[in-house]
Order: structure tokens, then C-alpha cells, then sequence
């Protein structure tokens, strides 16, 4: 069970739609060639929570034909030859690979109703990674314990605790999020931990892997500008996109690395990530860590 905490508009819910796409579907890369995962493709859940399906049925299109999503919204008639041939063979992409990725939407979550449709996708469907978006304090969670009065951060600590019991006995993969309380944008730099969390700081004594990702602050881009400006030097052509999200990652069970930094590159339209590099808490570049790659390759379609 991994949480990704970012504050409101921080993009938690780009970010999961954008894992759950990397798992599921095949892209088109900056090339205009698909590029395709050797080890395959999996059965993803998305389970949506405030948007409707659409919404991420759009954020999948940018994803898959790297187009900006605003475009794709509002300015379809004026793509250019090679967007319009991006989405053209971006729907033929999802028309092929689209029952990987299922999308559910419930918009008034309660444990009992959680439990059901992920166990029912789970077995019916072969799903092994799941993206539940997100963890609050709904109507329908609430009203299961109104006569029992449990406070709401317990509520929440009791949502958490269904995902990982389902993570465990499933043996499935699941991330979802949570918001960031006031607190956090007094947390200039340095680690983020569960202190930033809102409604229940609970919630990370269930989770295997904490991460809070927010949009990099000045103070911030100080400490690792001199790394960064190295980094640029020694590899111009690999590093052409200035970090703006910084994720520090507070609790990470049964692993070495703890109270680390990811400084990476998000694109907030296409959904598209790049990690760029890493530090400890004190700002020291963090290398020879090892890496676990996927092989890709591109196609011509």
C-alpha cells in the first residue's frame, strides 16, 4: 500500500492516472514511434472518487498521444498535423489495449462498498494493481459509524486499514493519496513526514511506502541548485527539463532508503514524469542506489 500526499491542486490525481497508464497501455513518444514495455502490460483498476469517468478518460487520451490535455478541451480544431495523427493513433492504441485500464467511479465511498468493488475486480477481472483515488472522509464512510461515535480521523485510519488488508490477502498492489494539512507550506525545506497529513496522521501507520509530493518552493530550488547545475554540465542532452516537484518519500517499510528527496519533471498535460535525481534530507546527492528498469522499444504504426 503506497500514499502519495499533495497538497489541493498539486496534481495527486495526474500523477496516479499517469502510473496507472504506464502499467496498462502502450505511448507515443516524443518521436511519434509507440513505445512498448517488453515485460507487457497489466490489469489496472482506477478507482475514481470526485471525477467522473470522462475526466479520466480524457487525462488517458493525453497521456497515450502526449498532447496536452487543455488542447485536446479547448483547442481540438487547431491541433497541428502531427497532434491530430498523435490522437488519431492514440484511439486506435486505446481501442486495442483500453481493457487493461478499468475505470471505476464511486462518489460516495463507505467501507463496505470499497471492500465489494475491489474484491469484485480482483477476482472477476484479474486486476493486480489498483489506484484509489483518494482517502476522505465521505458521507457514506461516515454514516457506517454515526451511532457508534468514532472520531473522523479514526474513520480514516479504518479506510486505510481495509486497502492494506485488501493489499495483503490479494496480494495486489495499491496507491492512493490523501491531502496535505496547513502545516506543510511552513516546511520551506527539509523532510515532509505524516505531520503534514490531514485528517488522520494514522493513516501512515498502515502504509508500506509515504510520499509527499509538492511543486518546488525557492528556498528549496536553492539547496539543490549546485547539484543540478553539475547535472546539467556533465549531460546536457539527458536532462532538458528543469525539475518542478519534489517528492520526499517519509516511510518506506522493509527498505534500506528512508528520508529521501526525488527531484523530478511533471508534465501537468500529458501526465508524463521524469525522475531526475536524488538527495537525503540534507540536500547531499544520493547516488549508486541501483535501478530497476523496465526495457522499452518504439514501434512505427
Amino acid at each position: 500500500l503506497y500514499t502519495y500526499s499533495a497538497p489541493s491542486g498539486g496534481g495527486k490525481t495526474r500523477y496516479m492516472v499517469g502510473n496507472a497508464c504506464a502499467i496498462s497501455l502502450p505511448y507515443i513518444g516524443k518521436d511519434g514511434k509507440i513505445v512498448m514495455r517488453d515485460c507487457g502490460y497489466q490489469k489496472v483498476l482506477y478507482v475514481a472518487t470526485e471525477q467522473n469517468k470522462d475526466e479520466i478518460q480524457t487525462m488517458v487520451l493525453a497521456y497515450v498521444s502526449g498532447v496536452n490535455e487543455g488542447k485536446i478541451l479547448s483547442n481540438l480544431a487547431n491541433c497541428t498535423p502531427d497532434e491530430k495523427n498523435r490522437l488519431k493513433t492514440a484511439m486506435e492504441i486505446i481501442d486495442k489495449y483500453g481493457s487493461n485500464l478499468i475505470i471505476e467511479t464511486i462518489p460516495d465511498p463507505s467501507l463496505n462498498l470499497i471492500k465489494a468493488r475491489l474484491l469484485k475486480h480482483i477476482i472477476q477481472d484479474g486486476v493486480r494493481y489498483i489506484f484509489y483515488d483518494y482517502i476522505f472522509s465521505s458521507p457514506g464512510l461516515l454514516g457506517e459509524f454515526v451511532s457508534t461515535g468514532v472520531r473522523e480521523d479514526v474513520v480514516l485510519m479504518m479506510l486505510s486499514n481495509t486497502l492494506k488488508e485488501i493489499a495483503m490477502s490479494q496480494n495486489v498492489f495499491i496507491q492512493s493519496a490523501t491531502q496535505l494539512n496547513d502545516g506543510w507550506s511552513k516546511k520551506e525545506t527539509g523532510l515532509r513526514d505524516q505531520n503534514c497529513l490531514r485528517g488522520s496522521k494514522a493513516i501512515a501507520d498502515k502504509i508500506d511506502i509515504g510520499l509527499i509530493g509538492v511543486k518546488i518552493c525557492p528556498e528549496e530550488y536553492q539547496r539543490i541548485e549546485k547539484i543540478w547545475t553539475e547535472l546539467k554540465r556533465q549531460y546536457p542532452q539527458k536532462f532538458t527539463h528543469e525539475p518542478n516537484i519534489v517528492v520526499d518519500i517519509y516511510k518506506n517499510r522493509r527498505g534500506e532508503l528512508s528520508g529521501m528527496k526525488v527531484f523530478r519533471y511533471f508534465d501537468y498535460g500529458t501526465l508524463h514524469c521524469e525522475d531526475l535525481f536524488i538527495t537525503n534530507a540534507e540536500y547531499n546527492s544520493v547516488e549508486n542506489i541501483g535501478k530497476l528498469q523496465f526495457e522499452t522499444h518504439s514501434l512505427s504504426y
